[in-house]
């Protein structure tokens, strides 16, 4: 792949996650309703700026071989870029460990990355449990709506609210696969030529020891004649 194909895929990428990060800002304001405000550093630094970063580096994972799994491995973490920005803001940590209030800046790309694996890893039984703990968290941040925003579910604007968080958090899981599934590639492709490599010693282990030894009688005395 070609660096115009590479820069093309980091920039849709870059699109993406901050069209993304502007609708989950969208959600927040939802819940908050009039309380909610907007700043540089509480807008811009902590949810935009990681939104497009972690864009770019997912539509980076697309373009990226599989035999980079190291590349793959960190990028496969990058939504937790969420978290490490949010955590920059002051009083935040604070709060997070006081209170509990900013721990949706870590559930949230926790739960996208549970997501992204249970979608595309390599390991049925952990695909299996970090399914069991996405759809848990979805369930969850679906709960904020009536909890949060005190929004009924079966009224117009708290369905809208439960959808858009929804379906937001079911994007965020499919780019989150991107980098497992480039994983799990070269995975099976390590794994079947090893298989091979092993089948051919296991061949030429098995071939007759008479066909790389001298003559048998029989050959010699057809020799002797």
């Amino acid at each position: 792949m070609g660096t115009g194909a590479w820069t093309a895929r980091v920039l849709v990428g870059a699109v993406c996650g901050l069209a993304w990060a502007c609708a989950l800002r969208a959600y927040m304001a939802g819940l908050a309703g009039f309380g909610s405000t907007f700043s540089w550093s509480g807008t811009f630094f902590a949810i935009l700026t990681p939104g497009m970063l972690v864009g770019a580096l997912l539509g980076l994972a697309s373009a990226l071989p599989p035999h980079r799994r190291s590349a793959l491995r960190w990028i496969a973490a990058s939504p937790m870029l969420f978290a490490a920005f949010a955590l920059l803001l002051p009083g935040l940590l604070v709060s997070l460990v006081t209170t509990g209030i900013g721990g949706g800046a870590i559930g949230v790309p926790v739960a996208g990355i549970a997501g992204g694996y249970a979608l595309a890893g390599r390991r049925r039984w952990l695909r299996v449990a970090t399914g069991i703990f996405a759809v848990l968290m979805l369930g969850g941040v679906i709960a904020t709506v009536p909890a949060v925003a005190d929004e009924s579910l079966t009224l117009p604007r708290g369905a809208w609210l439960a959808t858009l968080i929804a379906t937001h958090m079911v994007v965020l899981m499919l780019a989150s696969a991107i980098p497992f599934r480039a994983l799990s590639r070269g995975e099976g492709r390590v794994q079947g030529a090893a298989s091979e490599t092993s089948g051919g010693a296991a061949r030429a282990a098995s071939t007759s020891p008479a066909d790389d030894q001298g003559p048998t009688g029989e050959n010699k005395e057809t020799l002797a004649m």
